[in-house]
């Protein structure tokens, strides 16, 4: 079972979940771990080491209040579940930087 990198790429690349000014700032920033660090505990508002739903929704309520109408993450659950490969719950640093520079 399972898809191979390449088709999930595929997958990406058609997926409703990213724009395609979204995917430009999701690769700038895995090019940069500093950024990326940053981001990672920006979103992990209660400083665990982990970022939970609710983290991740305030972050994302924050990010939508920056951002334009068209970028917008719509469904920051569904957003969570995709990055949250392990389907624990719960993203740290390595999945979260793992799944980011896989997009």
């Amino acid at each position: 079972g399972g898809i191979s990198l390449e088709e999930f790429k595929e997958h990406l690349s058609h997926s409703h979940l990213f724009t395609s000014n979204n995917r430009e700032q999701i690769h700038v920033l895995s090019k940069n771990q500093e950024m990326l660090k940053l981001v990672f505990e920006f979103l992990d508002a209660d400083c665990s080491g982990t970022i939970d739903y609710d983290d991740w929704r305030v972050g994302i309520e924050l990010l939508n209040k920056h951002l334009g109408a068209k970028d917008k993450v719509k469904d920051p659950r569904e957003l969570f579940e995709f990055i949250d490969r392990d389907n624990s719950g719960c993203v740290d640093y390595k999945e979260f930087s793992k799944m980011i520079d896989s997009l």
